[in-house]
């Protein structure tokens, strides 16, 4: 249920649907039948909350799905680097090819939003206008670059994936705001931008108009936020404590590992990869990062203390004692001086 809920709100969580009724079917220790159960109820809870919501979202808007942008946000995810040169453009698509150098071409929002800078919006609409016909068409591009530059595709999502450790870098690559740009830039709080949030809201949504912003809660966001940002030597130490965790843990711990960390690696990875990077849709990744972490801290430090030397308990003492016989004390250590010869 709370897995179908946070898709509702960020669709960053849908690859994990599929994700933990199979791994609540592949435990081990309990009987099969017991697993199929548990799974089915994990995959009826999902149906009863998003089955209910595209219905109703089919019957108002006549599309189904929980994001209009589809395919058009993968669409701006390859567009920076797409050329055309290598690969065989699919029919109809030759209109979004372009001749623009790498460096000079804008980012991934520019190309799923932006009429000026987006040959998609000029040629075949928007993702709120499009056709399915023309999104067909936008879909069958995207993938032909994919298939056709793997290597390009490859280098851009990797440098996307450095914004973790280094959010203000790689901007090109990357596309979207940093930590630093999504809570300070000034252009959010506008107050131009602000009436243009109202008008906009209010043709979509009902209380659109009761958009507004308080400066001093602002400031004791931005404080907080910029003393728990998670980037740098913090981002890299939990990942390599995340991928030891499950070979240092072993029996539920491990399973617990695997859990959180494939949970992690997909809320980290995925959006970079069909979307760009943003620090808004990294913070949900980051529970799941610290959880793997943790267990994986825990492993290193268990392996650790089992290598090292360990001093001698009272048993040994007694066991000693015993066979001197009963009347002899054993001094402890501390006490112990070695006597001098002659």
């Amino acid at each position: 249920l709370f897995l179908a809920l946070a898709g509702t709100v960020r669709v960053v969580a849908l690859p994990l649907l599929p994700l933990y009724p199979l791994l609540l079917l592949a435990g081990r220790g309990v009987a099969w039948r017991r697993r199929a159960a548990v799974a089915g109820s994990c995959v009826a809870g999902i149906a009863l909350v998003l089955g209910p919501y595209l219905a109703i979202e089919q019957h108002t808007t006549g599309k189904m799905g929980l994001s209009r942008n589809g395919v058009w946000n993968l669409y701006g995810r390859v567009a920076p680097f797409a050329d055309c040169t290598k690969f065989t453009p699919p029919p109809g698509t030759q209109l979004l090819c372009e001749a623009i150098p790498r460096p000079s071409r804008p980012i991934t929002a520019q190309y799923t939003f932006n009429w000026w800078y987006s040959p998609a919006i000029r040629y075949y609409g928007d993702p709120h206008s499009a056709t399915p016909e023309q999104t067909a068409v936008i879909e069958s591009f995207v993938w032909a670059v994919i298939w056709g530059q793997p290597l390009d595709y490859a280098e851009e999502v990797g440098a996307s994936l450095l914004r973790y450790i280094a959010p203000d870098h790689f901007r090109g690559y990357g596309g979207g705001p940093s930590y630093y740009d999504l809570v300070h830039a000034p252009i959010l709080f506008h107050v131009a931008f602000q009436e243009y949030g109202r008008r906009v809201s209010a043709e979509h949504y009902s209380d659109g108009g009761r958009f507004s912003s308080r400066e001093w809660l602002l400031d004791a966001l931005r404080a907080e936020e910029s003393v728990t940002r998670i980037q740098g030597p913090v981002f890299v130490l939990l990942a390599l404590l995340m991928f030891a965790a499950p070979f240092v843990t072993s029996g539920r711990q491990r399973r617990a590992a695997v859990l959180f960390a494939v949970t992690a690696v997909l809320l980290l990875v995925l959006p970079v990869a069909t979307v760009e990077f943003s620090a808004r849709t990294a913070v949900p990744g980051f529970a799941p990062l610290a959880a793997a972490a943790a267990l994986g801290g825990w492993g290193v430090s268990r392996k650790v203390r089992s290598r090292l030397p360990t001093p001698p308990r009272g048993g040994s003492r007694r066991a000693l004692r015993s066979r001197l016989g009963s009347g002899t004390a054993v001094s402890p250590r501390w006490m112990r001086r070695s006597r001098p010869e002659g």
